[in-house]
């Protein structure tokens, strides 16, 4: 195992399928003591990316709306709260075309999440 530097990471993501330019803006949540905020921090500093920080967990979806970041980090659970949210106000948010595609779109993520689930969590050979 060969630990990365700061340019080597920049290579492997700039220009691959994440495509980080410089110039990008960032939307961040977390404090900069999480090592999670401060080590991504690091890198979108590096990349010239611009950072702006949400105000509260609550103000999230406003903040995405204002700042139309190009890229988002985020850890599973703020991710799940944004989705119940989004369910609770698509209603308002998208026609009804768009409410039964997005439907449709969610049937489909969790069958292929069940069968990945039950091919990889069930079966001993493939569970590390």
């Amino acid at each position: 195992f060969k630990q990365k530097t700061a340019y080597e990471i920049r290579l492997s993501l700039v220009g691959s399928e994440m495509c980080i330019r410089e110039g990008d803006s960032v939307l961040s949540f977390l404090p900069l003591c999480h090592a999670f905020e401060r080590f991504h921090s690091y890198i979108y500093l590096k990349l010239g990316l611009s950072v702006f920080y949400a105000e509260t967990v609550a103000s999230i979806l406003d903040n995405i709306r204002e700042v139309k970041p190009h890229h988002f980090n985020g850890v599973p659970a703020l991710l799940e709260t944004i989705f119940k949210i989004f369910l609770a106000t698509k209603a308002q948010l998208l026609t009804q075309e768009a409410q039964d595609e997005f439907e449709e779109a969610v049937k489909h993520t969790q069958t292929y999440f069940n069968s990945t689930k039950q091919a990889y969590f069930n079966n001993p050979k493939t569970a590390y």
